[in-house]
């Protein structure tokens, strides 16, 4: 399942220009650029369900069913001059929302100390293997499923092994130079990380998304343990 948001970018469409050359004209950077506007939108507007949705680590059928405020039209930036099309996934989405939440909450503050923050709890996967005359698409959704199972504890890991580096990831543009020397700078965690036999075949973006809502949490788990903290 996928949520469609269209970005609505001026009067392209109406001059009867075809979106598909429009879309082509739009760079990685700037859709990065579109979905964090759009995240930082809901952030400020749906603060409460955007936090629940990412402490919870809710799966992608639960985001679409119980968050439906997290996607709103009234979010869509529409002061540009081109029409944009946008497949976000529901784990996209909240890999944008769990950065606009870091950003609005956590971007002056020092990364947490996390040596006494207890682990996270993740979605479990079932251990059951679809049979091999399973069709398809059961297959394609049990080894994506085990696949975000292993980002998910991969991206918690490496936040506790530099949560300073992770934070700076965060707060860089994607797919910019700030944000290769971030990752660059993260080399050290990422192989302490890297389970004995795996490689990261994942892309840059699953990778940052997965910092991106293991810093959230584990940084509101340390907010929480301080002394005075409001429970």
């Amino acid at each position: 399942m996928s949520l469609l948001l269209s970005f609505a970018l001026g009067a392209a469409a109406a001059a009867g220009a075809d979106p598909a050359d429009n879309a082509l004209a739009i760079s990685p950077r700037q859709i990065h650029a579109l979905v964090a506007e759009y995240a930082d939108c809901i952030v400020k507007n749906e603060r409460r369900a955007a936090e629940d949705a990412i402490l919870k680590d809710v799966s992608d059928r639960e985001f679409h069913d119980d968050y439906p405020q997290l996607v709103q039209e009234l979010c869509i930036p529409n002061a540009r001059s081109q029409d944009v099309q946008i497949d976000f996934t529901p784990s996209e989405m909240r890999e944008a929302i769990a950065e606009a939440l870091v950003r609005r909450e956590f971007a002056s503050v020092p990364p947490p100390v996390l040596d006494d923050v207890p682990a996270l709890s993740h979605r479990s996967v079932a251990e059951v293997q679809p049979a091999a005359s399973a069709p398809a698409s059961e297959i394609a959704a049990s080894e994506r499923a085990r696949a975000d199972a292993y980002i998910d504890h991969f991206g918690e890991c490496v936040v506790r092994v530099d949560p300073a580096g992770s934070k700076r990831l965060i707060l860089t543009d994607a797919f910019t130079d700030a944000e290769a020397a971030a990752f660059n700078g993260m080399r050290t965690a990422l192989g302490t990380c890297l389970a004995e036999g795996k490689s990261l075949n994942f892309g840059k973006a699953a990778l940052r998304g997965s910092i991106a809502i293991n810093y959230y949490r584990l940084a509101v788990a340390a907010r929480n343990m301080a002394p005075g903290a409001a429970q």
